[in-house]
């Protein structure tokens, strides 16, 4: 019975040692980090046999979940953290993904703020693989900074049936389906990077006001005017000038632009996660 008990113990060490290490800070008990909880993805997964036409044949949306590479977490020993990212309710990111057999294609999109996509070719033994980069704004990278923005690298890899199948209990009827792996690294952006994918207002940049033109032009008409008037007008000109220095004060407070700083996401050593599916319609 004390062997039995020793066992049992023994296996709840190692199970904890295996959540905290897959989570980051093994210090902090208080902080258990995001991979305790399921982060997912929507997949919104269609067949189109008419050249990516919008009339799809069916639309099957199917949640997926992401978990750290396996690879990674066995590298954590347990006085090493990996960096633990937070996502906005938990969710990685959504995507479209499209069959279409009779272009021998899978397009792949990625639903956000730039909807990125890729049409990723169904070779001869039905193998899918191709990769889609875009920008994703996180909740928190793990090193203080909330509402952060990351690289995506989405590496789909996957196997496409577009045959009929007569051992299948459709009999025979042709049934479409898409086995697909997806694995998702990231990598530091830059500010640079999201201006020209046109997102630099949605990452918290405010636009730029037009700074107001200071028209202060009301002195100039008076010179002017002092040629063509007699010698004894001149002294009565002079006076009427003067008040024109106080309407420069209403020029003056021109507000400068106010630009709030794009928040870039630290990116140290997270792992890379991996959601499985399978798609059929």
């Amino acid at each position: 019975m004390k062997k039995i008990i020793k066992i049992l113990s023994a296996a709840v060490i190692l199970t904890s040692v295996s959540v905290i290490t897959s989570c980051g800070d093994s210090d902090d008990d208080n902080n258990p980090g995001p991979t305790t909880t399921s982060n997912l993805g929507d997949f919104n997964f269609s067949c189109d046999d008419n050249g990516g036409e919008t009339n799809t044949v069916q639309q099957t949306p199917k949640q997926v979940t992401f978990t750290p590479k396996q690879e990674c977490v066995q590298q954590t020993g347990p006085n090493q953290t990996t960096q633990v990212l937070q996502f906005q309710d938990s969710k990685v990111s959504d995507f479209d993904v499209q069959l279409d057999c009779s272009s021998r294609v899978v397009r792949v999109r990625h639903i956000g703020t730039d909807e990125e996509e890729q049409t990723l070719p169904i070779r001869t033994d039905g193998t899918v693989r191709g990769t889609l980069n875009f920008n994703r704004q996180l909740q928190n990278d793990g090193k203080g900074n909330n509402l952060c923005w990351i690289g995506y690298v989405v590496t789909f890899d996957g196997r496409a049936q577009c045959e009929t199948e007569t051992t299948d209990t459709t009999n025979g009827a042709a049934q479409k389906s898409l086995s697909l792996t997806t694995t998702v690294e990231f990598e530091k952006t830059t500010a640079e990077q999201l201006e020209i994918e046109g997102l630099l207002n949605q990452a918290g940049e405010a636009g730029s006001d037009p700074t107001p033109s200071a028209t202060a032009a009301s002195p100039s008409p008076s010179p002017s005017a002092s040629p063509s008037a007699s010698p004894t007008a001149s002294p009565s000109a002079s006076p009427t000038a003067s008040p024109s220095p106080s309407a420069s004060p209403s020029a003056t407070p021109a507000p400068s632009p106010s630009v709030t700083p794009v928040q870039i996401c630290i990116v140290d050593n997270p792992c890379s996660i991996v959601g499985q599916t399978d798609l059929s319609c």
